[in-house]
């Protein structure tokens, strides 16, 4: 089923947290009242049925037909759910409306999964505790690899959300997010320039003992070439100067 596409207006009327708030629970109702969605966020009738009128009026729900009264009208989402074009959020003209309505539906169903780990244990039987997952991949993939996958991840979805209702149901939020991450930094390098240093498994001889007051001068360690030297400042046999890493 295909999503409904929102313009900028439609766009803004839904950038309101209790709007996004009265959508969600729209959905898991199915269909309901202003009264009805009032109990269930904990708001008044009258600011329920304003905000539902204001969605209905940019077709972002629709009524039921046939059911209901002038009084209490009964509301439902639009089949499919709706989504908004991506460069909404770089124009100038409806930036800010689609910033504030990604980070609301964001932060809504992150309340929504800490609602659950919260109360799992305490309120629900271990059957549903043990059919839910938290889970996540990390995976390699190109953009139409990617849009390939959440293609399939839809098409399983939708296949469920039209199973006819048997018994022990109950409502289920399948939350879906996939989206590509940074490259990790690279493994931070030597520092500029060589490094000089005594070979693997050789010695670095001791410093020549000073000077007798009546003697001869006590002997040096042996030559080695001009300019090589450990990093203490000793002499390393042999000048060998091995490249970063200790590699031979």
């Amino acid at each position: 089923m295909s999503q409904k596409s929102i313009g900028p207006a439609a766009l803004r009327a839904l950038a309101h947290p209790l709007r996004v708030r009265m959508l969600d629970q729209l959905a898991v109702r199915r269909e309901a009242t202003a009264s009805m969605l009032a109990r269930d966020l904990g708001e008044s009738s009258g600011a329920t049925s304003y905000h539902l009128r204001q969605l209905a009026r940019h077709g972002l729900i629709d009524e039921v037909p046939g059911r209901g009264t002038a009084k209490e009208r009964w509301w439902r989402p639009v089949p499919g759910g709706l989504t908004f074009d991506v460069g909404f959020l770089t124009d100038p003209a409806t930036a800010t409306a689609a910033t504030a309505l990604v980070g609301e539906v964001v932060r809504s169903r992150e309340l929504r999964v800490r609602r659950w780990v919260d109360t799992a244990v305490r309120d629900w039987p271990r059957e549903w505790i043990e059919a839910s997952v938290q889970a996540d991949a990390n995976l390699r993939l190109a953009p139409a690899q990617l849009a390939a996958l959440v293609a399939e991840l839809q098409a399983v979805i939708d296949r469920y959300r039209n199973l006819p209702p048997g018994p022990g149901v109950a409502p289920v939020e399948v939350q879906l997010t996939a989206f590509p991450k940074p490259e990790p930094s690279p493994e931070p390098g030597p520092p500029p320039g060589p490094t000089f240093h005594a070979a693997p498994n050789s010695e670095v001889p001791p410093p020549p003992a000073p000077p007798r007051p009546d003697g001869p001068p006590a002997p040096d360690g042996p030559p080695v070439p001009d300019g090589s030297s450990a990093p203490d400042g000793s002499s390393a046999p042999g000048g060998r100067a091995e490249a970063p890493g200790g590699a031979p």
